[in-house]
């Protein structure tokens, strides 16, 4: 049997229930995750976070004193733990309009309702290492970029390096684009003005011998262009 992608994923379980952390443990090692610590409250996860790396954290949100959300808000703006971008995927039994608010403000990566389930666990944990987000560092917000589509046409200010890049990137393409259909405006230009000069040069020359002949020769050529014509 293959080796699970996630076996070589460590991370750390926040819960303050000892049946709950079992459960979840259970349910990581069925989607296989076996390096797996666990935190009961939130001060003990934030000094496991600062001695240790880990490549994720799992936590209930309702934790005793300082929860999840709270939690994941210090862990994004701490000066002692390295890793401060982890990915955070948090759990909770209940969700109101206000939790929405402060996962996203708090800098959480996913959201998932109890009871779990090893299917969305796994998914949830699985994007977290194979489609890492963004890491955004800005005045009032740290945490994964939270916008998980680009929407085509979007007219708004850009907020996002990538934005930026992009943006960039697209000017340098039209301006060379112009730059090649100037030159090869020019350069049509420049062929037309040499062949109007030189059809000019031909029909003076061609005037020129058409004055020096007699009225016989003038008759003849003309005739001749006529059957020419004709043919």
């Amino acid at each position: 049997m293959p080796p699970s992608p996630l076996e070589a994923v460590r991370m750390l379980v926040v819960d303050s229930d000892p049946f709950m952390r079992r459960l979840v443990r259970e349910l990581l090692r069925y989607i296989g995750v076996s390096k797996i610590e666990f935190a009961a409250d939130a001060p003990l996860a934030l000094l496991m976070l600062e001695d240790s790396r880990y490549d994720l954290v799992l936590a209930e949100i309702e934790l005793p004193g300082m929860d999840g959300l709270a939690m994941t808000y210090n862990l994004r703006r701490s000066a002692t733990i390295a890793n401060s971008s982890i990915p955070v995927i948090c759990y909770t039994a209940t969700v109101t309009e206000q939790t929405i608010a402060r996962v996203r403000k708090c800098g959480v990566n996913d959201l998932l309702m109890k009871p779990l389930a090893a299917g969305p666990l796994l998914r949830r944990v699985a994007a977290s290492q194979s489609h890492p987000r963004e890491f955004i560092r800005i005045a009032d917000y740290r945490g994964p970029d939270r916008r998980r589509r680009i929407t085509a046409g979007y007219p708004g200010p850009w907020r996002r390096r990538a934005d930026v890049l992009a943006a960039q990137a697209r000017a340098r393409e039209i301006a060379e684009a112009d730059a090649v259909a100037v030159a090869a405006a020019a350069s049509a230009s420049a062929k037309a003005a040499a062949l109007a000069a030189a059809l000019a040069e031909k029909a003076e020359a061609k005037a020129a011998d058409l004055s020096a002949m007699s009225q016989e020769e003038l008759a003849k050529w003309l005739r001749d262009g006529k059957n020419r014509s004709a043919t």
